[in-house]
């Protein structure tokens, strides 16, 4: 493990009505000469989960049936074949009463970085939320919360001891830079087969 080396973090959920895993994953870097532990890294996901930084945590837009059961961090470059795992304190279940969307309405968040082209972005999809307003999107006041959120764990993970910001990870490349800025989609897609409506993206402010 060395400066530079960059990670890949798995958050999996449940879903006690399809009972299929839900997961998405987002990439860090480690910033200093000793990598975080899985337990740092893991408790601040737990933390933009449960209790989020001023958008209220990621579970109040998640009906019971979605809970997050596991966070995973695994070495990606160089490549490292063990895969750690954090469970102390899980599974947490969503908070927000209601019915989740069908699960293949994902929410989307979009991460950039400094530099423009497709290589040099990467796009989340969330598990379904359990509201959606009148035209099908999820409400601006949501995806601002999100987008809080959001912000909050990539801050928590840039100010542990063991500093890993987040970054946007081009495997052609083997290229690293580091999230500039990231995007709330506010109209729900799926994972599988993408919709070609436009985006409706919030920011922060926006």
């Amino acid at each position: 493990m060395a400066s530079g080396d960059v990670y890949k973090v798995t958050c999996v959920f449940s879903n006690s009505i399809s009972t299929k895993d839900l997961s998405f994953g987002f990439h860090i870097e480690q910033n200093a000469l000793t990598m975080a532990s899985v337990e740092d890294i893991g408790g601040a996901v737990e933390d933009w989960w449960s209790t989020g930084s001023g958008g209220g945590g990621q579970k109040s837009r998640h009906a019971n049936e979605i809970a997050l059961q596991r966070v995973e961090l695994r070495r990606i470059f160089p490549l490292e074949a063990t895969v750690q795992a954090f469970t102390t304190g899980l599974p947490i279940a969503g908070s927000e009463t209601g019915d989740p969307l069908p699960a293949n309405s994902a929410v989307i968040i979009s991460l950039r970085c400094d530099q423009i082209g497709r290589r040099r972005r990467n796009r989340l999809y969330l598990p379904p939320y359990a509201e959606a307003d009148s035209e099908g999107n999820i409400s601006e006041a949501t995806a601002q919360a999100t987008w809080t959120d959001w912000d909050g764990l990539n801050s928590d993970l840039t100010a542990l001891t063991s500093s890993v910001p987040m970054t946007v990870w081009s495997p052609t490349d083997e290229v690293s830079n580091l999230v500039t800025a990231h995007l709330v989609d506010r109209r729900p897609r799926s994972q599988r087969r993408r919709t070609v409506r436009a985006a409706s993206y919030i920011s922060a402010g926006a």
